[in-house]
């Protein structure tokens, strides 16, 4: 039987870009998941949840040089945090508002590591998202300051 020999570090990024192909094929789209969950507090939990776990994505899609899916990754990131903050407003609980802004600031700080490690040629996306999340987190801010 032949045997494939690969070395270290071609074996390992190889494995991760089959492997991340494999989970976002199969995986189900954000907005089904979203739109299964009725309820507006668990519904803007399991949006920061999908966005947190967007930006892992595309962070990983960026270091394997996948600058688009990586983008796409970031845009389905936005899409889940206008999600959250719909549902929010939806659930006018004041204690889901302080949970999501805690949760949207992290992403912040991360978003922010992401774009610093991002070669300039390749950042225009990000930073523009970067911008998107600064204004969604405003958002939740007024929330939690009104209730």
């Amino acid at each position: 039987m032949p045997t494939l020999l690969f070395n270290g570090a071609s074996s390992h990024g190889l494995v991760q870009s089959v492997l991340l192909t494999v989970l976002l094929l199969f995986a189900p789209a954000s907005s089904d998941r979203l739109a299964a969950e009725h309820n507006p507090s668990k519904r803007s939990v399991l949006a920061l949840s999908l966005a947190a776990s967007a930006l892992t994505d595309a962070s990983n899609c960026y270091k394997l040089g996948d600058v688009h899916k990586g983008d796409a990754e970031l845009d389905e990131m936005i899409q889940d945090l206008r999600e959250c903050v719909k549902s929010l407003r939806a659930a006018r609980k004041s204690g889901n508002y302080k949970r999501a802004e805690l949760k949207v600031a992290s992403l912040q700080r991360r978003l922010h590591d992401l774009v610093s490690d991002l070669s300039l040629e390749n950042r225009g996306w990000a930073e523009q998202t970067e911008r998107t999340v600064d204004e969604i987190h405003e958002q939740i801010l007024t929330g939690v300051m009104k209730r």
